[in-house]
């Protein structure tokens, strides 16, 4: 129900498509001179593919996710959209704390004891995994059960907020077992399962939230939606993990308190990492609800989401990153460097001029998809979709550094960007409101960005080309000036100037990227070579 924040997946790539690459090559020439051998062409293969599919398929699911707040957007009132979200956040923020960062530590152990066949170390791992979920919830659910009214009057300040509350727990706990199959999946590099399994969910969320809209159940079918969700959801996960991995339910289980120890310790660290990769924009919005009220926290739910369609590259990359850096750190460190090369490029080159139309079209996006009365937004989702830039290459960063066993520093750099965005949300939302919000999560993602590079100087000896920085930068600007210069010219309606626009900007953000000499028509023909 609830974003599971596990960072892992694969794609990598050789200089050239657009998810990144295990095999940089700085001279198209020397490409040549290369032995290209079966296995790195396996890495490619998995790393582009799985990634590739988790991408897509994130992408329906976030339109998904989209369709369901546009639902609530046309069908709720702006102080119900926002006593919603405003409780949606809060559940989300405390369920994150619930597994001590343990999902994040099987997902890098998990390929290693698959390799090995110790089906029972996974069986070990997953059970410790389920336990602590499950006493975790109880204290949650008590917690919240006990203090639902002093919450409902002193912080949401609506009475309506206590079924909300105690649904959307519910629910939460139902959700236990939905991250422990997305942990499985992902440990065992079923991409396209873990796909599946984001999209299905968000699919059945929109189906039961649209019917109960219909029979007027109001600011409560969106809770029962995702409780629905979960259940059905849980059911349908444990069939297909059955198919997936047979060997994993004949496997022996015994209490072993030193693996359990073991797998504390790694997760640990990254227990805040996962509370703030999870919850970046919620702990906004609960800063939000505290300060103003719930038409700001409407507005701001609808700003944080949209700018996050934008990560949703970067976090597709970080899906796989875990098991497969540090399978290839293992292996060969020059392999992973040069495979991060490509992943900062493909991610600046993807993320940058969408990030710019997000920010030149805020209020036509907000108008068409939300209504007018949402346009108190449109700078807050200008700000945010910069951000996003710097926040997406920082995220890949940490994961980067988690999958090569430094957890600590993942930690720091999600924790970092927490208490950054979080200081600075007290100073600046009393003040702005959702558009100082936007500011805090802007500067964080600014210096982490740069701290996150810092680090992997000092651990994997890597920098990012500055050349390449501006050239990408520059471009961009381009862009901007381009689309500023066409919007000028005369348009038969809307829809054609967005239609003339996109193909004239695409076609021309691409030559350009020929021409500035960042990417190489033959790098791609190599690439597709060796992904078919």
């Amino acid at each position: 129900m609830f974003n599971l924040n596990i960072n892992t997946n694969p794609c990598w790539v050789v200089r050239g498509l657009s998810y990144s690459s295990i095999f940089y090559l700085n001279l198209f020439n020397k490409i040549y001179k290369l032995n290209l051998d079966r296995e790195n062409m396996n890495y490619t293969k998995t790393l582009v593919r799985g990634s590739g599919i988790v991408f897509i398929v994130a992408i329906f699911s976030a339109i998904l996710g989209y369709l369901l707040r546009i639902l609530l957007a046309r069908n709720l009132t702006i102080e119900e959209y926002g006593l919603f979200y405003a409780v949606f956040a809060f559940v989300n923020v405390i369920a994150s704390f619930r597994t001590f960062g343990v999902g994040q530590a099987l997902i890098k152990f998990i390929p290693e004891f698959k390799l090995n066949e110790d089906y029972s170390s996974i069986k070990k791992g997953i059970c410790y995994y389920s336990l602590l979920q499950f006493f975790s919830f109880i204290l949650i659910f008590g917690f919240i059960f006990l203090f639902a009214d002093k919450l409902a009057i002193d912080y949401f300040k609506d009475l309506n907020s206590i079924n909300l509350l105690l649904l959307l727990t519910l629910a939460s706990t139902f959700a236990i077992f939905e991250s422990l199959f997305h942990v499985l999946f992902l440990g065992y590099k079923k991409s396209g399962h873990y796909a599946f399994t984001t999209f299905f969910q968000m699919l059945l969320v929109v189906i039961v939230t649209f019917i109960l809209l219909k029979f007027g159940v109001g600011y409560l079918a969106p809770a029962y939606g995702y409780l629905i969700a979960s259940i059905i959801a849980g059911i349908t996960y444990y069939i297909l993990f059955r198919r997936v991995s047979p060997k994993f339910f004949k496997a022996k289980f015994n209490l072993d308190f030193k693996f359990f120890k073991k797998l504390t310790l790694f997760g640990l660290p990254l227990t805040a990492g996962a509370v703030i990769g999870s919850s970046i924009g919620q702990l906004d919005i609960l800063i939000i609800t505290y300060f103003t009220n719930l038409k700001d926290v409407a507005l701001y739910s609808i700003a944080m989401p949209v700018s996050m369609l934008l990560r949703q590259f970067s976090k597709s990359i970080s899906l796989i990153l875990i098991p497969v850096s540090s399978e290839i750190y293992i292996k060969d460190k020059s392999l992973l460097i040069e495979g991060i090369k490509n992943i900062h490029k493909y991610i600046l080159i993807t993320i940058m001029p969408i990030a710019l139309v997000m920010a030149i079209f805020a209020p036509l996006i907000i108008s068409i998809f939300f209504g007018d009365e949402y346009l108190g937004a449109v700078w807050t989702l200008r700000i945010l979709a910069v951000s996003a830039i710097f926040y997406s290459i920082a995220y890949v960063n940490s994961n980067i550094l988690l999958g090569i066993g430094k957890s600590g520093l993942n930690a720091k750099i999600m924790v970092g960007l927490s208490l950054i965005a979080l200081v600075l949300d007290l100073f600046l939302i009393p003040l702005y409101g959702i558009v100082g919000a936007a500011i805090g999560v802007f500067v964080a993602s600014f210096i982490m960005f740069f701290i996150s590079f810092i680090y992997m100087k000092q651990n994997i000896n890597y920098f990012p080309s500055i050349k390449l920085f501006i050239k990408i930068v520059l471009l961009g600007s381009l862009f901007l000036v381009l689309i500023g210069l066409l919007r000028n010219l005369p348009f038969v309606n809307l829809w054609a100037e967005i239609f003339v626009l996109g193909i004239i900007s695409i076609i021309v953000y691409l030559v350009g990227l020929l021409l500035f000499r960042i990417i190489y028509i033959e790098e791609i023909k190599i690439l597709l070579k060796r992904i078919f």
